[in-house]
């Protein structure tokens, strides 16, 4: 049977929370939105996360619920990507979940900007050499996210 690895988001207080975690052997996920302080990136050591194995989210979630957008580009996400700290990074996506995509029309068009932010976060990547990213499928329902992936390549 397969292994499943689970990872502790962290908003902040890093080094308290990630002091638990490495405890518990935990893997994380960090927040871009938490890595920002007067509109721009700070780029964190290993130590700000007591050596735990650590993985970067866009934070598209909270961008579009407090912000309805990203307040960072791809190059600027791309370029926090490149810290070798990350065990991998998720490209910046457009969240679906009801209370930002209310209909199927607007479902769509988020994975359609989903696939698109996908090829942008890729190529900023290669452009930076910097590893790829880890995609993210949008949708509400299997159907949907088997479009979004074919939709990928």
């Amino acid at each position: 049977m397969p292994s499943l690895m689970v990872r502790l988001g962290l908003p902040t207080s890093f080094k308290r929370l990630s002091a638990v975690a490495a405890e518990l052997g935990a893997s994380l996920m960090v927040s871009a939105n938490a890595l920002r302080d007067r509109g721009k990136f700070w780029r964190p050591q290993r130590k700000t996360f007591s050596g735990c194995d650590v993985a970067l989210d866009s934070a598209g979630f909270v961008a579009m619920t407090r912000h309805g957008g990203y307040l960072w580009s791809a190059r600027e996400y791309v370029s926090l990507a490149s810290a070798p700290l990350w065990s991998w990074w998720a490209a910046m996506d457009y969240c679906c979940e009801p209370q930002i995509a209310r209909n199927r029309d607007e479902v769509r068009r988020r994975m359609a900007l989903t696939v698109r932010m996908l090829k942008g976060c890729q190529r900023e990547a290669e452009c930076a050499g910097v590893k790829p990213p880890m995609p993210v499928l949008q949708g509400w329902t299997a159907a949907d996210y088997l479009t979004c992936f074919e939709d990928m390549d």
